[in-house]
């Protein structure tokens, strides 16, 4: 009888445990916290995948820049991007910076990384194969290229040129903001905004 009392209580703690965990599934309340969060990593990145997909697929209608056009683009520019957590926003949390130097060499800086010394990163840019091709610490010192497209509202897409990467083919970034010469960043992003 007392054996299987214990069956009956090991069981009611179980479904307890269960009820408990219904938020991320019984499953995965037995498992480590390394194995939930590498199952959860994998479900955002499969929801970044799609993210990105569906912005690809629903992007305006653009033109490929090529040959001299493409180096007349980038070279000498910066690209700015603005991060805001609403639309609405008045100022943005974070604006990264890429100045793609007339010598090859780009220089990538942000808001947020302006607070540290040495806050710069530094790469090289060319022209390959009419794609922009970029390589430095930024992209873990491999090299990404894009296609780079103009829209009709001057906005600039570029689409990302990996093969075998997920992301092939697919849109990286639009930059809405050219600037001639290097860019200084504007103001220090404040820690809590990350938060």
């Amino acid at each position: 009888m007392e054996a299987k009392m214990k069956v009956a209580l090991i069981a009611v703690v179980v479904l307890v445990l269960c009820a408990a965990a219904a938020v991320v599934g019984c499953g995965e309340a037995f498992r480590s916290d390394s194995a939930n969060a590498l199952r959860q990593n994998k479900r955002e990145q499969a929801a970044r995948q799609r993210g990105i997909e569906d912005a690809s697929r629903t992007a305006p209608p653009a033109t490929s820049v090529r040959g001299q056009a493409l180096v007349s683009l980038v070279s000498g520019k910066s690209f700015v991007t603005e991060f805001r957590k609403r639309s609405n926003d008045s100022k943005p949390y974070l604006t990264t910076y890429q100045y793609f130097r007339p010598d090859g060499v780009v220089i990538y800086s942000d808001t947020h990384s302006k607070r540290t010394p040495e806050y710069r990163t530094k790469g090289t840019w060319k022209t390959f194969n009419d794609q922009l091709c970029v390589t430095g610490e930024l992209w873990d010192s491999d090299t990404s290229c894009y296609e780079v497209k103009l829209a009709a509202d001057r906005s600039i897409q570029l689409w990302l040129k990996k093969p075998g990467d997920p992301l092939d083919g697919l849109l990286s970034s639009v930059i809405f903001i050219v600037r001639s010469g290097p860019q200084e960043p504007e103001y220090q992003s404040d820690p809590a905004a990350f938060r």
